[in-house]
């Protein structure tokens, strides 16, 4: 399973199955809507490979989507918990602090918290999982 930011003119994430080597499209070329996804670069799954999180500088935010461990689809979180910006999106998103220009995402080895660099803020958000 790959997963992959889809780039800076891209809203999207894309989940491939099979190897780097030959890919096939894991959603048959269906697509969702998803929240908070202006030039999504940074991704992070989490370890036990239930959550990714996805950082997007143009949009100054962080998706969250839940993984289904049998089929790899993602599927973004409901309401705010789908995202976190540094504005809110307008009540799209929960409201962030220091997600300007959020371009890494990392997940703490246990899984307790994900980290966010942002080049706009010179910051690391921090964000407890549990």
């Amino acid at each position: 399973m790959l997963f992959g930011g889809a780039g800076l003119h891209h809203e999207a994430v894309a989940v491939q199955e099979g190897s780097a080597r030959a890919p096939e499209t894991g959603s048959g070329g269906e697509c969702a809507d998803g929240k908070a996804l202006v030039g999504p670069i940074g991704l992070a799954v989490s370890p036990d490979g239930e959550s990714v999180y996805v950082a997007s500088p143009f949009g100054d935010s962080v998706a969250v989507f839940a993984r289904d461990g049998l089929t790899g689809a993602l599927s973004q979180l409901p309401g705010t918990a789908g995202c976190v910006s540094e504005t809110g999106h307008g009540g799209a998103c929960a409201d962030g602090k220091a997600l300007n220009g959020a371009l890494v995402a990392a997940v703490s080895p246990d899984g307790d918290n994900v980290y966010v660099t942002s080049i706009g803020s010179d910051a690391v958000a921090i964000f407890s999982r549990r």
